[in-house]
């Protein structure tokens, strides 16, 4: 059931190229050759597709491109490397944010088929969930706050329109983790490459994410800034 999954595309032109060659069969003369070459194509497209394609980047990846790297970068402060065909099941990034207590739990899946999908939590000081949400339901959010996202990142402002959480996967599947998680007198600022801690009264517009989008959502759905 995994591998009709992952691979539906080479079964469906497998089962494309067997209906056409029985169409062959019916024919006469030219005809009949013309489209048994064509299922014959057919058939050795899914060959191809299945040997060179990959769940994440599409059915004929390494045959378009043969160098593409097999591992991508969960970027979160520090960088961290995970095998490119697991995003195809799913991965748990929350181990692998730099921070004590968890207070950041991200589940990314992706396939070329169906694009990203996620699962993001923001736990507040005393570790309650205080932003919940995945990329079909927002399930909390605090009051006056906004999210926006596309196919390839998403992103949550506070009411003062600033950047407190972005997750951007770029176009070689590398992922980014940009936010900032503040306590009463702590922040934690997870910015590009780099993690700062630096006391509340010390930031500025600075150490937040330039916003990716345009907001208010609910009239900008998925429109870049």
């Amino acid at each position: 059931m995994t591998m009709l999954r992952d691979f539906w595309f080479p079964v469906l032109l497998t089962a494309a190229s067997i209906l056409v060659g029985l169409l062959g069969f019916y024919a006469e003369g030219n005809p009949r050759g013309l489209i048994l070459t064509f299922a014959a194509s057919l058939f050795y497209a899914a060959c191809l597709s299945y040997i060179w394609g990959d769940p994440v980047r599409g059915p004929f990846a390494k045959l378009v491109d043969p160098k593409s790297s097999d591992t991508f970068w969960l970027t979160a402060g520090p960088s961290v490397s995970f095998p490119v065909n697991q995003l195809s099941k799913g991965i748990d990034f929350s181990q692998a944010v730099s921070s004590a207590g968890q207070p950041i739990e991200l589940w990314i899946k992706r396939t070329w088929w169906s694009g990203m999908s996620y699962r993001v939590a923001m736990k507040g000081p005393a570790g309650e969930k205080v932003i919940e949400f995945t990329n079909e339901t927002i399930g909390r959010i605090p009051p006056g706050w906004d999210t926006n996202a596309d196919d390839n990142a998403v992103e949550v402002l506070d009411r003062n329109g600033l950047v407190r959480l972005q997750v951007i996967q770029s176009d070689e599947f590398d992922v980014y983790l940009n936010t900032v998680m503040t306590n009463q007198q702590q922040a934690i600022v997870l910015k590009d490459r780099s993690l700062e801690m630096k006391p509340v009264k010390a930031l500025t517009a600075y150490d937040f994410p330039k916003p990716l989008f345009r907001y208010p959502s609910y009239g900008n759905r998925g429109r870049r800034a």
